[in-house]
């Protein structure tokens, strides 16, 4: 039985991108212009779908969305679809077992009044094996949205990026880097952790810090001359900011300016180096909802009178 036709338009301050733990930890690659393909796909499937439709854009919003040149616009619109039909990724399940899949299992061009397309339109399918991973999430999962990362130029750095919020209620993290290299399917183009680093770490933490909600720090550990883990520090800007302040930090990076913001959760350990490199590096302490007893030890430990807390 075909899929119901869904025509959208993209609109990346409306759209949201959610997808399931698994399938952001999944091992794949694709060019940036795939990746931004798939994401919105991703991002037209509504919370209350229970079966896949057919996602029918329309050309031109897909070439002012990946920014295509107009007198090659169709060969561009096929290069794209036939390169997404090919690529597979890698999904780890929970009883340990694996799934191999495509991303898309059809890709069609549909002439303006054919079909009934009011315009020339591509129409997308996903693959049915992606239900579990993106339709009826109730845990484990993460989402944002898709303008969040429009303004990202590496596929590594959106992967990153997604990596970060999927562990978005952690204050810190450790990703291994091996780990990464397969997930990236970076094993052969950056075995060497150097080159890792500088190709693909500082490149996104970069990025992410300038472009995005969501930023990073992150130290090494080092068994001998091996780098093992990289602990990152993670820095979600939205968790508690209010719509206005959002707003005038989206403004202030149009001038340059950038706020360095640390979230700090005084019920966890954290190293006492770390605690006082976070207090020390933020001009102003931003907190929530807080009764006496819990401002108390956060006056304490950081200095800050409690009255100019509330």
């Amino acid at each position: 039985m075909p899929r119901p036709v869904v025509v959208s338009k993209i609109e990346q301050d409306k759209l949201v991108v959610t997808q399931a733990n698994r399938l952001i930890e999944a091992s794949y690659t694709m060019t940036l212009e795939e990746k931004r393909v798939v994401l919105l796909m991703v991002s037209l499937v509504r919370k209350d779908d229970r079966d896949f439709h057919t996602y029918r854009i329309p050309i031109t919003d897909i070439r002012d969305y990946l920014g295509l040149r107009t007198n090659k616009l169709y060969d561009d619109i096929k290069r794209v679809a036939d390169i997404l039909m090919s690529r597979v990724l890698h999904i780890p399940e929970e009883d340990g077992g694996w799934l191999k899949v495509g991303w898309v299992s059809s890709a069609r061009y549909v002439p303006k009044g054919s079909k009934g397309a009011e315009v020339a339109s591509l129409d997308l399918s996903f693959s049915p094996e992606m239900k579990p991973y993106l339709l009826e999430l109730k845990a484990h999962f993460a989402n944002y949205m898709l303008q969040n990362v429009a303004g990202l130029r590496s596929f590594y750095s959106i992967r990153l990026y997604e990596l970060l919020k999927s562990r978005r209620r952690l204050a810190s993290t450790t990703l291994d880097v091996g780990a990464l290299r397969k997930i990236f399917k970076a094993e052969g183009k950056y075995g060497n952790y150097k080159d890792f680093r500088a190709r693909v770490v500082l490149p996104a933490q970069a990025e992410l810090r300038d472009k995005t909600d969501i930023a990073f720090a992150f130290t090494e550990a080092r068994k001998g001359r091996k780098v093992v883990p990289i602990h990152a520090f993670i820095d979600e800007c939205q968790n508690f900011l209010t719509p206005s302040v959002k707003i005038i930090m989206e403004q202030a990076r149009k001038f340059g300016l950038h706020f360095t913001l640390a979230q700090q959760h005084f019920g966890q350990d954290m190293n006492p180096e770390i605690l006082a490199a976070v207090v020390g590096n933020t001009a102003v302490k931003v907190c929530g909802m807080n009764d006496v007893k819990t401002l108390k030890p956060m006056d304490e430990r950081m200095g800050v009178p409690s009255l100019s807390m509330w």
